[in-house]
């Protein structure tokens, strides 16, 4: 569900954010308007890409913040809280066959002790 909520989001993501190449596009554009140096240009192209870069950081840790407080008001589990319930109950079932095996042996060995003497 996590997936499929992020999965939405980030679609919603990509049509809001330039994609690498065309950033660069624009970039060049901008840097022949302004008869930039090759040096300027690439300065300028560089921090372009940066701030690109820190922008989508900022905005995908902003998504997953509002998708795991989504999540926690929805009361739903996270992956790791229903792989921790998965173990134990794995646990509890391998603690409650080990015990069944202990009832059978008392079991037998009150059978033993009840039989009479002869």
């Amino acid at each position: 569900m996590l997936d499929t909520m992020k999965k939405a989001l980030y679609t919603g993501l990509g049509a809001a954010v330039l994609t690498k190449d065309k950033l660069e596009e624009m970039g060049r554009e901008m840097i022949r308007q302004a008869n930039l140096s090759e040096q300027e240009g690439r300065q300028f192209l560089d921090e372009l890409n940066a701030t690109a870069e820190q922008a989508k950081s900022d905005l995908e840790a902003r998504i997953e913040n509002t998708v795991e407080t989504v999540l926690t008001r929805m009361n739903l589990a996270t992956h790791h809280q229903v792989e921790s319930l998965t173990q134990r109950m794995s646990a509890l079932e391998n603690a409650n066959l080990r015990i069944d095996a202990l009832l059978a042996r008392v079991e037998a060995l009150e059978a033993r002790v009840n039989q009479p003497q002869g």
